[in-house]
């Protein structure tokens, strides 16, 4: 894997749920960011409820370390400020040489 196409700075995310004394609430940790290339795969938009919601779908490969082998489908990254959710574990590529993430987001803001 070649360090100029690893061009998008990707941050990971790691879901919690914090009782928050009345209710569990959903936060997201920073585990650490990498340097990812990203390749569209899919977008459009899909009907929910009443509306319409826009979606898009990466391809994602980053270098392979213990970190980036260690996430999950719970998982999540954010790029450019928005969060995108892992639609599988990480994908190994080669021996230990990177990892692919398959990613969809939503238009959803993140910020840390």
């Amino acid at each position: 894997m070649k360090a100029g196409s690893l061009d998008h700075r990707v941050t990971l995310l790691r879901r919690d749920l914090v009782h928050d004394g009345l209710q569990q609430v959903e936060t997201w940790t920073t585990l650490g960011g990498r340097w990812a290339s990203r390749k569209p795969i899919a977008g459009g938009e899909r009907g929910e409820g009443e509306g319409r919601r826009s979606f898009a779908r990466w391809s994602l490969w980053l270098r392979w370390d213990s970190l980036t082998a260690a996430l999950t489908a719970a998982d999540a990254v954010a790029i450019e400020g928005e969060r995108y959710e892992l639609l599988q574990p990480p994908l190994e590529i080669g021996r230990r040489e990177g990892v692919e993430l398959l990613v969809e987001g939503t238009g959803e803001a993140w910020a840390p």
